[in-house]
Protein backbone atom coordinates (compact mmCIF):
# COMPACT_ATOMS: atom_id res chain seq x y z
CA UNK A 1 0.00 0.00 0.00
CA UNK A 2 2.53 2.16 1.26
CA UNK A 3 4.12 1.77 -2.54
CA UNK A 4 1.47 2.42 -4.62
CA UNK A 5 0.28 5.51 -3.09
CA UNK A 6 3.43 6.79 -3.30
CA UNK A 7 2.89 6.67 -6.79
CA UNK A 8 -0.07 9.05 -6.72
CA UNK A 9 1.97 11.72 -7.90
CA UNK A 10 3.13 9.51 -10.85
CA UNK A 11 -0.16 8.76 -11.81
CA UNK A 12 -1.44 12.10 -12.27
CA UNK A 13 1.20 14.04 -13.98
CA UNK A 14 -0.72 16.82 -14.78
CA UNK A 15 -2.34 17.81 -11.02
CA UNK A 16 0.64 18.79 -9.01
CA UNK A 17 0.05 18.64 -5.39
CA UNK A 18 -0.70 22.17 -4.41
CA UNK A 19 1.36 24.44 -1.70
CA UNK A 20 -1.19 24.93 1.16
CA UNK A 21 -0.57 28.97 -0.35
CA UNK A 22 -2.54 27.43 -2.79
CA UNK A 23 -5.77 29.05 -0.57
CA UNK A 24 -6.64 32.58 0.04
CA UNK A 25 -6.76 33.34 3.96
CA UNK A 26 -10.12 31.96 5.17
CA UNK A 27 -12.88 34.37 5.29
CA UNK A 28 -14.89 32.25 7.11
CA UNK A 29 -15.52 29.66 4.08
CA UNK A 30 -15.65 26.15 4.28
CA UNK A 31 -12.70 24.58 2.33
CA UNK A 32 -10.26 27.47 2.23
CA UNK A 33 -8.37 25.87 5.64
CA UNK A 34 -4.86 26.38 5.64
CA UNK A 35 -3.76 23.23 6.43
CA UNK A 36 -5.21 20.37 4.42
CA UNK A 37 -4.90 17.79 7.12
CA UNK A 38 -7.62 17.04 9.40
CA UNK A 39 -6.52 16.63 13.52
CA UNK A 40 -6.39 12.71 12.78
CA UNK A 41 -4.17 13.07 9.29
CA UNK A 42 -1.08 13.94 11.18
CA UNK A 43 -0.74 10.79 12.68
CA UNK A 44 -2.49 7.63 10.87
CA UNK A 45 -4.08 4.95 12.40
CA UNK A 46 -3.47 1.22 12.36
CA UNK A 47 -6.50 0.17 9.96
CA UNK A 48 -6.02 -3.21 8.25
CA UNK A 49 -2.42 -2.96 8.45
CA UNK A 50 -2.03 0.41 6.98
CA UNK A 51 -0.37 2.75 9.42
CA UNK A 52 -0.08 0.92 12.28
CA UNK A 53 3.53 2.57 13.19
CA UNK A 54 1.36 5.56 14.24
CA UNK A 55 3.44 7.61 11.35
CA UNK A 56 2.13 9.20 8.33
CA UNK A 57 2.22 6.66 6.10
CA UNK A 58 4.06 8.69 3.61
CA UNK A 59 5.37 12.29 3.91
CA UNK A 60 3.24 15.24 3.56
CA UNK A 61 4.15 16.45 0.28
CA UNK A 62 3.37 12.99 -0.99
CA UNK A 63 0.20 12.04 0.84
CA UNK A 64 -2.95 12.11 -1.70
CA UNK A 65 -5.27 15.14 -1.41
CA UNK A 66 -8.77 14.00 -1.61
CA UNK A 67 -11.57 16.71 -2.04
CA UNK A 68 -15.07 16.17 -0.29
CA UNK A 69 -17.76 17.77 -1.18
CA UNK A 70 -20.80 17.69 1.51
CA UNK A 71 -23.61 18.42 -1.42
CA UNK A 72 -26.17 21.70 -0.68
CA UNK A 73 -25.66 23.86 2.24
CA UNK A 74 -27.07 26.97 4.07
CA UNK A 75 -30.13 27.70 2.02
CA UNK A 76 -29.43 25.34 -0.44
CA UNK A 77 -31.43 22.18 1.53
CA UNK A 78 -31.35 19.46 -0.98
CA UNK A 79 -33.71 17.37 -0.95
CA UNK A 80 -36.09 17.02 2.42
CA UNK A 81 -37.21 13.15 3.63
CA UNK A 82 -39.06 11.32 5.60
CA UNK A 83 -40.29 13.43 8.74
CA UNK A 84 -38.28 16.46 7.83
CA UNK A 85 -34.77 14.42 7.28
CA UNK A 86 -32.16 17.21 4.96
CA UNK A 87 -30.13 16.10 2.57
CA UNK A 88 -27.49 19.18 3.82
CA UNK A 89 -27.24 17.58 7.11
CA UNK A 90 -26.90 14.29 6.32
CA UNK A 91 -24.53 14.36 3.25
CA UNK A 92 -22.16 16.96 5.77
CA UNK A 93 -22.37 14.16 8.56
CA UNK A 94 -21.14 11.31 6.25
CA UNK A 95 -18.80 14.02 4.90
CA UNK A 96 -17.19 14.74 7.89
CA UNK A 97 -16.95 10.49 8.71
CA UNK A 98 -15.39 10.44 5.41
CA UNK A 99 -12.74 13.06 6.05
CA UNK A 100 -11.46 11.43 9.35
CA UNK A 101 -11.71 7.99 7.47
CA UNK A 102 -9.33 9.27 4.64
CA UNK A 103 -7.14 10.54 6.80
CA UNK A 104 -7.04 7.36 8.97
CA UNK A 105 -6.45 4.84 6.70
CA UNK A 106 -4.92 6.29 4.29
CA UNK A 107 -2.94 9.27 5.41
CA UNK A 108 -4.51 11.23 3.21
CA UNK A 109 -4.79 14.86 2.96
CA UNK A 110 -8.47 15.53 3.19
CA UNK A 111 -10.02 19.11 2.50
CA UNK A 112 -13.94 19.50 2.19
CA UNK A 113 -16.30 22.37 0.42
CA UNK A 114 -18.04 23.33 3.34
CA UNK A 115 -17.51 22.12 7.37
CA UNK A 116 -20.98 23.70 8.33
CA UNK A 117 -23.88 24.78 7.31
CA UNK A 118 -22.57 27.41 4.61
CA UNK A 119 -23.79 28.29 1.14
CA UNK A 120 -21.39 27.42 -1.02
CA UNK A 121 -21.83 27.72 -5.38
CA UNK A 122 -21.30 24.85 -7.24
CA UNK A 123 -18.81 25.55 -9.30
CA UNK A 124 -16.71 27.50 -6.37
CA UNK A 125 -16.78 24.01 -5.23
CA UNK A 126 -14.61 22.59 -7.81
CA UNK A 127 -12.87 25.89 -8.24
CA UNK A 128 -11.16 25.60 -4.78
CA UNK A 129 -10.46 21.18 -5.31
CA UNK A 130 -8.58 22.33 -8.82
CA UNK A 131 -6.66 25.11 -6.99
CA UNK A 132 -5.77 22.70 -3.64
CA UNK A 133 -4.27 20.48 -6.79
CA UNK A 134 -7.07 17.87 -5.51
CA UNK A 135 -6.08 14.24 -7.31
CA UNK A 136 -9.76 12.86 -6.10
CA UNK A 137 -12.87 14.61 -5.51
CA UNK A 138 -16.13 12.68 -4.72
CA UNK A 139 -19.58 14.84 -4.04
CA UNK A 140 -21.41 13.14 -1.29
CA UNK A 141 -25.35 13.62 -1.78
CA UNK A 142 -28.86 11.47 -0.78
CA UNK A 143 -31.22 10.54 -3.21
CA UNK A 144 -35.23 11.50 -3.24
CA UNK A 145 -38.36 11.08 -4.87
CA UNK A 146 -40.75 13.34 -6.02
CA UNK A 147 -44.31 12.69 -5.15
CA UNK A 148 -45.89 10.23 -6.89
CA UNK A 149 -46.29 6.25 -6.42
CA UNK A 150 -43.06 5.52 -6.16
CA UNK A 151 -41.78 7.76 -3.67
CA UNK A 152 -41.61 5.93 -0.85
CA UNK A 153 -40.26 3.00 -2.38
CA UNK A 154 -37.62 4.10 -4.38
CA UNK A 155 -33.94 2.91 -2.84
CA UNK A 156 -30.43 1.96 -3.36
CA UNK A 157 -27.15 3.76 -4.03
CA UNK A 158 -26.86 5.16 -7.71
CA UNK A 159 -22.67 6.51 -8.39
CA UNK A 160 -22.40 9.32 -11.42
CA UNK A 161 -19.51 10.88 -13.76
CA UNK A 162 -19.56 13.66 -15.66
CA UNK A 163 -21.22 13.66 -19.00
CA UNK A 164 -22.55 16.35 -22.18
CA UNK A 165 -26.05 14.65 -21.84
CA UNK A 166 -27.51 11.98 -19.05
CA UNK A 167 -27.72 8.84 -19.99
CA UNK A 168 -31.51 8.29 -18.91
CA UNK A 169 -34.65 9.59 -17.73
CA UNK A 170 -32.99 8.99 -13.47
CA UNK A 171 -30.19 10.52 -14.54
CA UNK A 172 -31.90 13.50 -15.86
CA UNK A 173 -33.91 14.02 -13.04
CA UNK A 174 -30.98 13.64 -10.63
CA UNK A 175 -28.99 16.72 -12.63
CA UNK A 176 -31.33 18.56 -13.01
CA UNK A 177 -32.34 18.13 -8.98
CA UNK A 178 -28.78 19.05 -8.28
CA UNK A 179 -27.98 21.61 -10.87
CA UNK A 180 -30.94 23.84 -9.95
CA UNK A 181 -29.33 25.43 -7.27
CA UNK A 182 -26.86 26.69 -9.54
CA UNK A 183 -26.70 30.57 -9.22
CA UNK A 184 -27.75 32.07 -12.68
CA UNK A 185 -24.22 33.35 -14.32
CA UNK A 186 -23.28 35.41 -17.47
CA UNK A 187 -21.41 32.06 -19.95
CA UNK A 188 -19.10 33.76 -22.08
CA UNK A 189 -20.31 30.52 -24.21
CA UNK A 190 -23.09 27.56 -24.03
CA UNK A 191 -23.29 25.71 -21.48
CA UNK A 192 -22.96 22.52 -23.55
CA UNK A 193 -19.66 23.40 -25.21
CA UNK A 194 -18.02 24.22 -21.74
CA UNK A 195 -18.95 20.59 -20.94
CA UNK A 196 -17.41 19.47 -24.29
CA UNK A 197 -14.12 20.96 -23.88
CA UNK A 198 -14.28 19.32 -20.69
CA UNK A 199 -14.87 16.27 -21.68
CA UNK A 200 -11.81 16.87 -24.38
CA UNK A 201 -9.51 18.69 -22.52
CA UNK A 202 -9.69 17.22 -19.43
CA UNK A 203 -7.09 13.92 -18.78
CA UNK A 204 -8.65 13.36 -15.99
CA UNK A 205 -11.85 12.48 -16.90
CA UNK A 206 -10.75 9.20 -18.31
CA UNK A 207 -10.40 8.18 -14.77
CA UNK A 208 -13.62 9.23 -13.42
CA UNK A 209 -15.82 6.17 -15.01
CA UNK A 210 -12.94 3.95 -13.59
CA UNK A 211 -13.43 5.47 -10.16
CA UNK A 212 -16.80 5.87 -10.16
CA UNK A 213 -16.93 2.36 -10.48
CA UNK A 214 -14.68 1.71 -8.00
CA UNK A 215 -16.39 3.69 -5.31
CA UNK A 216 -20.00 2.34 -6.35
CA UNK A 217 -18.90 -1.32 -6.24
CA UNK A 218 -17.77 -1.21 -3.02
CA UNK A 219 -20.82 0.72 -1.75
CA UNK A 220 -23.10 -1.91 -3.06
CA UNK A 221 -20.66 -4.88 -1.37
CA UNK A 222 -20.29 -2.89 1.70
CA UNK A 223 -23.80 -1.93 2.46
CA UNK A 224 -25.68 -4.85 0.84
CA UNK A 225 -28.05 -1.69 -0.87
CA UNK A 226 -29.75 -2.28 -4.25
CA UNK A 227 -27.73 -1.42 -7.34
CA UNK A 228 -29.14 1.32 -9.04
CA UNK A 229 -25.99 1.72 -11.12
CA UNK A 230 -23.22 4.35 -12.51
CA UNK A 231 -24.52 6.66 -14.37
CA UNK A 232 -23.43 9.86 -16.57
CA UNK A 233 -25.34 13.24 -16.53
CA UNK A 234 -23.84 16.89 -16.65
CA UNK A 235 -23.75 17.80 -13.03
CA UNK A 236 -22.02 21.52 -12.61
CA UNK A 237 -20.68 20.55 -9.47
CA UNK A 238 -18.42 18.31 -11.60
CA UNK A 239 -17.60 20.83 -14.38
CA UNK A 240 -14.34 22.03 -14.89
CA UNK A 241 -12.81 19.11 -13.00
CA UNK A 242 -8.27 18.38 -13.29
CA UNK A 243 -9.10 15.25 -11.38
CA UNK A 244 -10.78 12.21 -11.55
CA UNK A 245 -14.42 13.29 -10.36
CA UNK A 246 -17.51 11.68 -8.85
CA UNK A 247 -21.32 12.46 -7.82
CA UNK A 248 -22.69 9.52 -5.26
CA UNK A 249 -26.12 9.22 -4.30
CA UNK A 250 -26.00 6.98 -0.79
CA UNK A 251 -29.18 6.18 -0.41
CA UNK A 252 -33.43 7.67 -0.83
CA UNK A 253 -34.17 9.97 2.29
CA UNK A 254 -37.78 9.68 0.86
CA UNK A 255 -37.26 6.10 1.65
CA UNK A 256 -38.67 5.65 5.50
CA UNK A 257 -36.33 2.19 6.20
CA UNK A 258 -33.18 4.12 3.91
CA UNK A 259 -33.67 7.74 5.64
CA UNK A 260 -33.35 6.07 8.71
CA UNK A 261 -30.65 4.26 8.44
CA UNK A 262 -28.91 7.72 6.74
CA UNK A 263 -29.58 9.27 9.77
CA UNK A 264 -27.75 6.32 12.10
CA UNK A 265 -24.34 7.43 13.12
CA UNK A 266 -22.93 3.61 12.96
CA UNK A 267 -24.51 3.51 9.16
CA UNK A 268 -23.18 6.79 8.61
CA UNK A 269 -19.66 5.06 9.51
CA UNK A 270 -19.57 2.56 7.32
CA UNK A 271 -20.70 4.22 4.30
CA UNK A 272 -17.59 6.64 4.72
CA UNK A 273 -15.64 3.15 5.24
CA UNK A 274 -16.97 2.11 2.26
CA UNK A 275 -16.82 5.43 0.38
CA UNK A 276 -12.30 5.46 1.27
CA UNK A 277 -12.03 1.99 0.48
CA UNK A 278 -13.53 2.42 -2.66
CA UNK A 279 -11.57 5.45 -3.63
CA UNK A 280 -7.94 3.32 -2.09
CA UNK A 281 -9.00 0.49 -4.45
CA UNK A 282 -9.34 2.74 -7.32
CA UNK A 283 -5.86 4.42 -5.92
CA UNK A 284 -4.22 1.35 -5.78
CA UNK A 285 -5.46 0.43 -9.41
CA UNK A 286 -4.13 3.48 -11.15
CA UNK A 287 -0.37 3.54 -9.41
CA UNK A 288 -0.20 -0.55 -10.64
CA UNK A 289 -1.23 0.20 -14.22
CA UNK A 290 1.45 3.30 -14.59
CA UNK A 291 4.24 1.73 -12.55
CA UNK A 292 7.22 0.02 -14.48
CA UNK A 293 6.29 -3.96 -14.37
CA UNK A 294 9.36 -4.80 -12.06
CA UNK A 295 8.10 -2.04 -9.37
CA UNK A 296 5.41 -3.87 -8.59
CA UNK A 297 4.97 -5.64 -5.02
CA UNK A 298 5.66 -9.16 -5.69
CA UNK A 299 2.74 -11.83 -5.20
CA UNK A 300 1.78 -12.80 -1.65
CA UNK A 301 2.99 -16.60 -2.47
CA UNK A 302 6.58 -15.38 -3.81
CA UNK A 303 7.34 -12.97 -1.11
CA UNK A 304 6.53 -15.97 1.40
CA UNK A 305 8.30 -18.75 -0.22
CA UNK A 306 5.61 -20.15 -2.23
CA UNK A 307 5.69 -21.62 -5.87
CA UNK A 308 7.90 -19.77 -8.60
Amino acid sequence: MRVLLALVLVAFPAVALAQDAAFPPSSGDAGERAAATTGVGAQAEASDGVGGSGKPLLPAHERPIVWVDPGHGGKMEGAVGHKGVLEKAVALQISKRLEEELARSLGARVLLSREGDQDVELSERMRRANEAGAQVFVSVHCNAMPLGPTRAHAKGVETYFLSAEATGEQARRVAAAENAEARKVKASKDPLANILDDLATTEAHRDASALAYAVHQQLIKDLGATDRGVHQAPFIVLMGAQMPAVLVEVGFLTNPAEAALLTDKEHQGKVARSLAAGIASWLDEVARRRMPLEQLEPPVRQAEGGAR
